[in-house]
């Protein structure tokens, strides 16, 4: 048997860099840290929008606090979480909205980059 977790974005809207697991896979007791990249094929679901990131790639976009960026899996729940803790996530943090009035301006950042007008 094994524990996971996973490491959630902590900004409601930014670009993800790059994503370092080698001090987390490093920690004895983990079984292996799961990012976008080890996911064979499709990484996209649509449980709230058609073609919606399962996990965050490096170089995707977070679209609300708590996106999934990476999955570890452990011995024990105190490991994987402690491991989740190791991972390094480099962001671009991007202007987000905060009122109605302000999502109702024709400048005001989409939620999703490939919307149209």
């Amino acid at each position: 048997m094994c524990y996971g977790t996973a490491l959630r974005s902590k900004y409601p809207r930014a670009r993800v860099l790059s994503i370092d697991t080698t001090a987390a896979k490093a920690l004895p007791g983990v079984i292996d840290v799961f990012t976008a990249a080890d996911i064979p094929g499709e990484n996209k679901i649509g449980h709230l929008k058609h073609d919606q990131y399962t996990m965050i790639p490096v170089g995707g976009l977070t679209h609300y606090l708590g996106d999934a960026i990476a999955l570890v899996a452990a011995r024990d729940k105190e490991t994987a979480d402690k491991a989740a803790k190791l991972i390094q996530v480099e962001y671009e943090v991007l202007p987000h909205i905060h009122t109605i009035e302000e999502a109702a301006k024709p400048d005001a950042p989409k939620v999703f980059d490939e919307e149209e007008n």
